[in-house]
């Protein structure tokens, strides 16, 4: 049994008593680093090797039973780099090639004098050295091939030759290529041609050489065929550890990235759907952090991919959305059977703006049923939006608005038919009317959802004109003060102006004067009527406002429908006059 570093211990067995006590004492006085235990025989010496940690073995050959040589063999059987130092005074020739041949570290014969217990140290002292060193070299060894067995790949010395012939290849050689390390190692495989892909070739070669030129280790990429024909990927990582007369010793490691190379591609064909989708696309982990977020949603949330990879989804959401979310997603996780859902919300953009979608959520799926977070499809649903509220609205006028002029036709009509008096058929027959305009407002707001046709460089005046001439105007009366040229749909733009005249006619009566005059943004309607209150300049523009028995209001609905569908602005303001003016800015 040996002792990795300290004193050293020295078990000492001879069957002279006094001897015993001699080497015992000049060893410890004269040596401080040594320890000696002594036995009397060698069966006695042997229990001691078995209880007590011992660097080095100094016996007697000519003892009773067990004589040296017999125990040396019988150390040699459990401890084969001891130290054994057989130490004697009956030595000849043929002990002494007994003894080497039995694995005797040193061979010394006994004299008179101390001068022999200074050379007895000396050699226990160099036997037990070069035994530590050879021990702590194995076990550098042993850690070594150990760490090297453990890679998951393969470690090779190599010269930096075309062909990159391998002076030593370790195991993990068979896991990667299928070839044995022998076979590599021997040159009976050629790396450059039996394993690296031929389209690879020169570009390794390139690559190593460029960074060799550089004092820098490489790293490289690259396909291999294996034994069997399966091509894999590699990535090696080596430097220069050596150079000889005639070129450079390279050192380094490779392991098999093949399933990486197939995530990745698997990834690209990921992020190709998500970008082709076309709809706002997104995964969230499991605490609702943003991980993957498609152009799309870039482009609907006015945020960066950077901006919002890492963030929380409340970014875009608001809490009451984000509950309503995390409500849907416990909702999924309860139901086995159910792994996505639908929801309403709002996204909130980088400039505050909330935008109406509909999110589109489903579960990640994980091999260990675990959560780990989710996906979503966003879809902007603005224009079902006000495709609904559209709708409200027709069902409002449906409900309530022709139920009265309605009620007014059967009324009078029943009246008629009972009496048989006509007068009252004037009374059906402006209910009548009103039930026609209605129906043709409820019409033009039903285009709001569509875009205005071709635009093109229009007078003002010219369509003005054009309005103001299809209407049944009375005593009314246009002043047109306006050179302005502006780029629109001109039927849109003549229906826009039929909607402010005939505002203007109605609530200003049968003599009201209209003005169509420019402005620094664009151009403007105004009159001399009575005007609209200040409180009610934002109300104006609501759909069925009106402060007119007879008005549909829609009229102003209509105009300001047109003016967004144009992406103008308007305003409603007192003109100069007390009266009401519409700004559009164009």
């Amino acid at each position: 049994m040996g002792r990795s570093g300290g004193s050293i211990r020295v078990l000492h067995v001879d069957d002279e008593p006094e001897l015993r006590s001699a080497v015992k004492r000049h060893l410890e006085r004269e040596h401080d680093d040594i320890v000696v235990t002594t036995e009397r025989c060698a069966s006695d010496g042997l229990e001691t090797l078995s209880e007590e940690p011992v660097d080095c073995i100094v016996s007697d050959h000519g003892m009773d039973g067990m004589d040296g040589l017999a125990f040396l063999r019988a150390v040699r059987s459990d401890f084969s780099d001891l130290p054994f130092v057989l130490f004697t005074g009956k030595g000849n020739e043929s002990i002494a090639s007994e003894a080497i041949s039995a694995g005797v570290t040193e061979y010394l014969q006994k004299g008179d004098g101390t001068d022999q217990y200074t050379v007895l140290a000396n050699r226990i002292e160099r036997a037990v050295s070069e035994n530590r060193t050879k021990a702590a070299l194995e076990r550098q060894k042993q850690r070594h091939s150990t760490l090297v067995s453990n890679l998951p790949g393969m470690v090779y010395r190599c010269r930096n030759e075309r062909g990159w012939p391998m002076t030593f290849v370790s195991d993990g050689a068979r896991d990667l290529t299928g070839y044995d390390a022998s076979e590599i190692e021997n040159g009976a495989v050629n790396w450059e041609e039996d394993v690296l892909h031929p389209e690879d070739r020169d570009q390794i070669w390139d690559e190593v050489q460029t960074a060799l030129a550089a004092s820098e280790p490489f790293e490289v990429t690259y396909r291999v065929t294996t034994k069997d024909g399966e091509r894999r990927w590699m990535w090696e990582r080596g430097r220069i550890v050596a150079r000889d007369e005639e070129t450079e010793v390279l050192e380094g490691f490779i392991t098999d990235i093949t399933v990486r190379k197939e995530r990745e591609r698997e990834l690209r064909r990921y992020e190709t759907i998500l970008q082709a989708v076309g709809d706002p696309v997104y995964t969230l982990n499991e605490a609702g952090v943003f991980t993957v977020v498609n152009d799309a949603m870039e482009t609907l949330s006015g945020y960066d991919q950077g901006d919002l990879i890492g963030e929380h989804i409340s970014q875009v959401m608001t809490p009451t959305d984000v509950h309503d979310g995390e409500e849907l997603i416990a909702d999924l996780l309860a139901d086995e059977d159910r792994a996505n859902g639908t929801f309403e919300m709002d996204i909130v953009t980088a400039d505050g703006k909330k935008i109406p979608c509909e999110n589109h959520i489903a579960l990640l799926p994980t091999e260990d049923g675990a959560f780990r977070g989710t996906a979503g499809v966003i879809r902007e649903i603005t224009d079902r939006k006000q495709r609904e509220r559209r709708l409200e609205q027709f069902a409002s006028v449906v409900s309530h608005d022709l139920r009265s002029p309605l009620t007014v036709v059967q009324g009078r009509l029943n009246h008629v038919i009972q009496t048989g008096e006509t007068a009252h058929l004037e009374d059906a027959a402006d209910a009548a009317r009103r039930m026609e305009r209605l129906i043709e407002d409820l019409l033009t707001l039903a285009r709001e959802g569509q875009r205005v046709g071709e635009k093109k460089s229009v007078a003002v005046d010219v369509v003005a004109e054009e309005a103001w001439d299809s209407l049944q105007t009375g005593d009314a009366t246009l002043t047109i003060d306006t050179t302005a040229q502006v780029e629109a749909d001109c039927n849109r733009l003549r229906e826009l102006f039929e909607n402010l005249f005939a505002n203007a006619i109605e609530h200003g009566g049968p003599s009201v004067t209209v003005q169509v005059l420019d402005t620094d943004a664009g151009f403007a309607v105004a009159d001399d009527g009575d005007g609209i209150p200040d409180e009610r300049h934002d109300d104006v523009f609501e759909r069925g406002f009106t402060t007119s028995d007879d008005g549909t209001g829609f009229g102003l609905a209509i105009v300001d429908t047109i003016v967004r569908a144009h992406d103008w602005s308007i305003s409603a303001s007192e003109s100069t006059a007390g009266g009401a003016r519409f700004d559009i800015e164009t």
